[in-house]
């Protein structure tokens, strides 16, 4: 029996480990942003799919091989987090209305705001054509932010970055109830229990990220600019505001401050800890009894499914400020983006659907030739 569930563990964990994305880590090494929403839908995503007990060896090695070719493990403030789960990097463009728009495209970094505009869901009339395409039009304006505004922040841990993370392993925590009352090995409860330290530890020595830039009332300028995000997959995407206001989240935002090393270090080796965990899980269902064997494969079977959920639905955002800030958006309000500077950027956001490519390629000209005629 012990030879048919190490076989069978051995399978799950192949299968398995093609379903995991790298993406988990990004939550892992960024909790104060994907665990900053907490609305009943998102804590039952957030339960019945965010364990990090399965089979993430895959998925933690390519992240270990990122960090290598990104130069990280060569010492202190070398190489560079942008494009590694420190930093996602959006792969987008983006051009700016002064240069018009055959002008020079540059990169946008990390780009928070277009997940947010992608996060927004599209209410239609029912009447959704193939060719139909959204224009996105998010307005962003600099500032200190007032009393009594809707405001967002994620510079530091809060409550409900804790709740979540514990959340997120609450089938962790039954599986180890199973485990310690019902069966009877207590070894087995812990280890199941390893993720959430994990989740936990991570939480505590995450990196210290870049605030939003400090703008002064007086400092700030009239003049308003539009940048316009490539990404036709998806729709036509415009951010209209100042350069002080839009462009800090094309280039340093929430990029991993390096000073402190030895935050980098623990979150590398964190990594490498998931890299272990299920072949530790594998090497010790060969010592397990019967029903223990049943628990742990069925837990990772679970686990697996739970992946493929996420994988196929995009649940990757879920609880994310992101997420938090669409949802706010979508029902026509203004949101604040702020810090504990008491800087902070008020954002707004108007959708349109037109009834094709064409239609909205001329709605964004008419907006660059409105700009350009004040």
């Amino acid at each position: 029996m012990a030879a048919l569930a190490g076989a069978l563990g051995s399978v799950i964990g192949y299968l398995g480990a093609e379903v995991a994305e790298t993406l988990i880590f990004e939550r892992l090494f960024f909790p104060a942003r994907f665990y900053n929403d907490l609305t009943p839908l998102v804590l039952i995503k957030l339960v019945l799919l965010f364990p990090m007990g399965g089979p993430l060896h895959r998925a933690a090695l390519s992240v270990l091989d990122t960090f290598r070719s990104h130069d990280l493990y060569a010492g202190r403030q070398r190489g560079t987090m942008l494009g590694t789960a420190f930093f996602a990097d959006s792969g987008l463009k983006y051009c700016e209305s002064s240069q018009g728009r055959a002008g020079p495209k540059k990169d946008t970094r990390n780009a928070m705001w277009m997940r947010v505009m992608q996060a927004v869901r599209r209410r239609g009339d029912g009447a959704a054509r193939r060719a139909m395409q959204p224009v996105y039009q998010l307005g962003l304006r600099a500032g200190s932010v007032p009393r009594r505004v809707r405001a967002v922040r994620e510079d530091c841990l809060t409550w409900r970055t804790v709740v979540g993370i514990f959340c997120s392993e609450l089938t962790a925590v039954a599986v180890a109830l199973i485990a310690g009352l019902y069966i009877h090995v207590p070894w087995l409860a812990g280890f199941v229990m390893v993720p959430l330290v994990l989740k936990l530890l991570a939480a505590i020595v995450a990196v210290k990220r870049e605030h939003l830039r400090p703008i002064s009332e007086k400092d700030i300028p009239t003049q308003e600019k539009i940048f316009e995000i490539d990404d036709l997959v998806r729709g036509f995407f415009i951010i209209k505001g100042s350069e002080e206001a839009v462009l800090q989240f094309f280039r340093h935002y929430a990029h991993p401050l390096r000073d402190t090393r030895w935050r980098e270090i623990i979150s590398i080796g964190i990594a490498y800890l998931f890299v272990l965990y299920f072949p530790a899980g594998l090497l010790a269902l060969l010592w397990m009894d019967q029903e223990a064997q049943y628990l742990w494969l069925s837990y990772q079977i679970y686990i697996i499914i739970a992946m493929h959920l996420i994988r196929v639905c995009g649940f990757n955002g879920c609880g994310s400020t992101e997420e938090r800030l669409a949802r706010y958006l979508e029902i026509g309000e203004e949101v604040w983006l702020s810090d504990s500077t008491g800087n902070g950027v008020a954002a707004t956001l108007v959708v349109e659907e037109v009834e094709s490519v064409k239609v909205a390629r001329e709605k964004v000209d008419s907006i660059f030739a409105t700009l350009e005629e004040c």
